[in-house]
């Protein structure tokens, strides 16, 4: 009985490591790589930019990096319980997936946008640095 047990419980563990196609391998790395460009853009440029480009100070920067992370403390569990508890017929987190990345490069891109009339302004810099950041949750 218990060779039984084991023989049923062994297909199931070689199905979660089945072989993914061509076609599922680079779907997933377009979408790492497009999430890793927007990510390392933001993380390494964002402050370079304001305080070189956008003529804010250093601090004033800072500060706006501190209230956004503080903002995602709670956002990104509520986002998380979220999705959780809602399904999709075709996937829990494939529209997300899909629908979320429009949203997000519009939004990492107006973090620099080149604007004289935007140029300095503490509180677009803010706003727009908080939105890509709720997005990207």
């Amino acid at each position: 009985m218990a060779s039984n047990t084991q023989a049923n419980a062994q297909p199931a563990a070689n199905d979660e490591f089945a072989k993914l196609s061509w076609r599922e391998r680079i779907s997933y790395g377009a979408g790492d790589l497009a999430q890793n460009l927007i990510f390392g853009t933001v993380g390494s440029m964002l402050l370079f930019y304001l305080t070189t480009v956008y003529g804010i100070s250093a601090a004033v920067g800072a500060t706006i990096f501190l209230v956004v992370r503080w903002v995602n403390v709670f956002w990104d569990p509520w986002v998380g319980a979220f999705v959780d508890k809602h399904g999709f017929k075709r996937g829990k987190y494939r529209p997300y997936l899909i629908y979320g990345g429009i949203p997000l490069t519009i939004m990492a891109a107006l973090l620099f946008l080149p604007i004289d009339a935007v140029r300095g302004n503490v509180f677009y810099a803010f706003i727009a640095y908080l939105a890509t950041a709720l997005i990207y949750s």
